[in-house]
């Protein structure tokens, strides 16, 4: 008699008390293994219904057998790889969307500035350096002709008196108002060039960032495989939530964990990328500028 076989002999054994079956219960969701599975059965196995008599339990527990059936027909029919077949190209270990508690990226900084420019081709930076000089220069423009700032001045409780003021209306009277809206729209169509240039370098730094955190815990993965450990840990399930706390080697170790905190910040830059940051953006990307407006998400 196979382990499957003995399985579903016992989970229809039909136990005499509720220990017995909260026993038997337990055993079934340890022995399973898998956490889709196991999620399955645990909402059955902690149901409220153990609580109001034995009636209610065995309810439970045909309950349960219909899943374990389904589930042991399905372990029957599924096909086990082979050596011969090529191993998947995607690690085991889970580094997507945050779902679990225990499935959280770590906060380990942000990539280098020279990780960020190594995907930036030549003419991406050439680029790059002339529409943040083309900006600084509308930006110049529209400073000396702006009025309004200037009025603002006057309000102020301490602004300029006598001489500073007089000096301030001359300013404001040198400056021009259409210039000053031209350098305005001209700084509004360079941001927007900024955007489409910094876009697809975003999203080549996230990319090779999440290429190389793939191929480091692939090479991980194999390496613990060959010592005979485990890539995960399954531990205990909460009676509360019927999930299973599931514990993942690659999560400590440093390499990967750098790799993981620098790609959730790629991803991250890209989805907060706007008009509002693309020049800072670029400066970052396509200058060797010490000090630039560009903040990680």
């Amino acid at each position: 008699m196979t382990e499957v076989e003995k399985l579903i002999q016992e989970v229809h054994s039909e136990p005499a008390t509720l220990g017995d079956v909260a026993l038997l219960l337990d055993k079934c969701c340890a022995d399973l293994g898998r956490l889709m599975e196991t999620r399955q059965i645990a909402r059955c196995i902690h149901t409220k219904n153990l609580v109001f008599g034995l009636g209610h339990a065995r309810d439970s527990l045909r309950e349960v057998c219909k899943i374990v059936d389904e589930i042991c027909n399905q372990k029957q029919t599924t096909k086990m790889p082979t050596q011969t077949e090529a191993k998947s190209s995607k690690a085991e270990t889970p580094f997507g969307a945050p779902v679990w508690p225990w499935n959280q990226p770590p906060l380990c900084g942000e990539p280098t500035r020279e990780r960020c420019q190594s995907v930036v081709s030549h003419e991406e930076a050439e680029a790059g350096l002339q529409l943040v000089a083309a900006y600084r220069a509308q930006e110049s423009i529209a400073l000396i002709n702006v009025i309004d700032g200037r009025a603002v001045a006057f309000e102020k409780p301490h602004g300029p008196r006598g001489v500073g003021a007089e000096l301030l209306r001359r300013e404001m009277a040198a400056c021009d108002h259409e210039v000053y809206l031209k350098a305005q729209a001209e700084l509004a169509k360079l941001r927007e060039e900024a955007l489409a240039l910094v876009t697809p370098i975003v999203k080549r730094l996230a990319k090779s960032l999440s290429d190389e955190l793939n191929d480091v815990a692939l090479t991980a993965e194999e390496r613990l495989d060959k010592a005979g450990l485990p890539v995960r840990y399954d531990g205990n399930i909460d009676t509360r939530t019927g999930q299973r706390t599931i514990m993942w080697m690659l999560h400590t170790d440093p390499l990967i964990t750098a790799l993981w905190s620098c790609r959730g910040k790629a991803e991250a830059a890209l989805a907060s990328l706007s008009v509002e940051n693309s020049i800072g953006c670029a400066q970052f990307f396509c200058s060797n500028e010490e000090h630039t407006p560009w903040i990680w998400a």
